[in-house]
């Protein structure tokens, strides 16, 4: 026996014996929030297979209400969902004991006696549940005849018995009830699926995930498979990511996903492209590749970390990872956290890693770390890797990144146009994302998803990394105003670190440039205002705002009085 269902079966004898010692009369009704908010969960932990946890909230509830029949009635269908209909039978039974009208109490019953018979080895027997389930199923329906699901059971029972047109005339009646209620508009796709009706069977599981789209992970995935079968790669897709989305840790959903995109990138290998596709290899490390420069993207760096180490412990030469741990100590450095533990003993991967052009800019950036200015061998190599003037796919996205890094964002904007003017994959265009997010280049990342968003079938998968992007233009937005209170106080030496690690973290956020050259200005730091008004220039144009903060004309007084002021302050060192 499993240990949960040793756990199930010492919550089932829990449940049976809460129920002798219980005394008094206690409503059948349910009452209060919290309770509702429980049953509520038990269902949500059902439909998800979370069984330990609906087990743990119905024992809880039975503590409270042994007297509920809806209590029994989740804990049926729990201990039927596990394997355990004798146990199931007896539960359903308590709740029809304690409510002899009680449809869902029939239900559980009409679906435990099917189970029964489809697990019978002996004919009688299988013909004796048979019968139980249609009479309990009947009971459901003549009890709560708005209620789709006895109906579908009965379809499925007649069905089993070859009674095909009382079958269907059940299967049309739970379709009439099933307007907006997801879970039976799933078990009717179901049904018609078992009964080989397989356009049927995606139309209505189709429906059922319209109905649930945020919350029935089960429909997501049917209609995954359903859409493979079919040759709908892409669709097919789109469905297994929905329903990892839901649940996460859903397996057979994540080995279909990584096969097909397995299968998409062959089928893109052998069509004659002018670019090269993002991964170069397919290999079973794949999976966790991809998954660790997700993390990345989020800001999960403990996750990351994870799996870059993983995949370099089976293959220290591997370039994507030794890339990916590189571009994550940058990252944790820019957003100012100390250095883990495990800094030292990573950083030997990075280190003996041999440079070539996919994993170049991360290296140079790992030797950026700590550094407050560039070093003058990094800049050279970034300068270099800014002049390539190649056609190729990778060098001309180096030449984006290598412009950005060493400040020059016009020259990065325009040739991240030229690289989108490609005929770019999808994988190409989300690595091009990826590396954007990774450099903090967030003006031009959301270009790029923009672009992205108009034919990328995995639009759910890039939703988390464009609210991650939303919520840096957020948090640069805080602090700009955190340093602006100080500013009104008169506060301005207190008000510059603030703008350094805006800076640091959204090198391109125009706003912190305005308000630090009027800071400066402030403290008569004319040149270092100067410099930070004429890049706030350069943004300003590079990305306008249909709201600026100030006007071109604006800007251009404040460039002269500031041009005029570094002058006169130059020559009066002179003197």
């Amino acid at each position: 026996m499993t240990t949960i269902k040793k756990i199930l079966l010492i919550f089932f004898c829990l449940f049976m014996t809460s129920t002798v010692c219980a005394a008094g009369d206690i409503s059948h009704s349910l009452r209060g929030s919290v309770r509702n908010d429980s049953v509520k969960s038990v269902e949500y932990y059902l439909k998800n297979e979370q069984y330990t946890d609906a087990m743990l909230e119905l024992n809880k509830l039975l503590v409270a209400y042994p007297n509920e029949p809806k209590v029994y009635v989740l804990g049926a269908e729990l201990l039927r969902k596990t394997g355990q209909l004798n146990e199931a039978e007896k539960m359903a039974k308590d709740a029809l004991r304690l409510d002899f009208k009680n449809s869902a109490a029939y239900t559980a019953l009409g679906y435990i006696y099917m189970d029964m018979a489809l697990t019978s080895d002996q004919s009688d027997q299988r013909q004796k549940n048979l019968r139980n389930s249609f009479d309990h199923l009947f009971m459901a329906s003549q009890y709560d005849p708005g209620n789709p699901m006895s109906h579908i059971g009965l379809a499925e029972a007649y069905s089993k018995n070859m009674q095909r047109n009382k079958a269907k005339d059940e299967i049309l009646k739970a379709q009439e009830l099933s307007f907006h209620n997801p879970e039976a508009l799933y078990e009717i796709g179901q049904y018609y699926y078992k009964t080989n009706e397989y356009d049927k069977a995606e139309k209505y599981v189709e429906k059922s995930v319209k109905a649930g789209r945020n919350s029935f992970y089960r429909a997501h995935y049917t209609l995954g498979v359903m859409l493979e079968q079919k040759g709908e790669i892409k669709e097919a897709q789109q469905s297994y990511l929905a329903a990892l989305r839901l649940k996460p840790d859903l397996s057979e959903a994540q080995e279909r996903l990584d096969a097909l995109i397995k299968v998409s990138y062959k089928e893109n290998q052998a069509q004659t492209s002018t670019t090269q596709d993002l991964f170069e290899t397919v290999d079973e490390n794949l999976r966790d590749l991809m998954k660790a420069d997700y993390y990345l993207m989020l800001d999960q760096y403990t996750e990351a970390r994870d799996l870059y180490i993983k995949l370099l412990e089976k293959n220290p030469q591997n370039t994507s990872a030794v890339a990916g741990l590189a571009e994550l100590y940058y990252l944790k450095w820019r957003a100012g956290y100390v250095s883990s533990g495990n800094f030292t003993s990573d950083a030997i991967y990075i280190i003996k890693a041999e440079p070539n052009n996919m994993n170049e800019i991360a290296l140079l950036k790992f030797q950026m770390i700590n550094e407050r200015k560039i070093p003058e061998k990094v800049r050279q190599r970034l300068i270099n890797l800014s002049i390539t003037e190649s056609f190729e796919y990778y060098d001309l996205l180096n030449e984006v990144r290598a412009e950005f890094l060493l400040g020059n964002y016009e020259e990065c904007h325009s040739k991240l146009l030229r690289l989108l003017e490609m005929k770019l994959s999808n994988y190409e265009k989300f690595k091009v994302l990826k590396y954007l997010t990774y450099d903090n280049n967030y003006y031009e990342a959301i270009l790029v998803l923009q672009e992205l968003q108009k034919t990328y079938y995995h639009n759910e998968e890039i939703e988390p990394v464009e609210k991650r992007i939303r919520a840096k233009f957020q948090v640069a937005e805080d602090k700009v105003n955190e340093a602006l209170e100080l500013y009104k106080q008169k506060q301005y030496s207190a008000a510059i670190p603030i703008y350094e690690q805006v800076i640091n973290c959204f090198p391109t956020y125009k706003s912190v440039y305005l308000h630090y050259a009027r800071t400066l200005e402030k403290m008569e730091n004319y040149e270092a205002a100067y410099s930070k008004i004429n890049t706030y220039q350069k943004l300003y144009h590079l990305y306008p705002d249909d709201n600026p903060e100030i006007s071109e004309s604006e800007i251009k007084s404040i460039i002269d009085y500031l041009y005029k002021k570094m002058k006169e302050q130059i020559n009066q060192k002179k003197i």
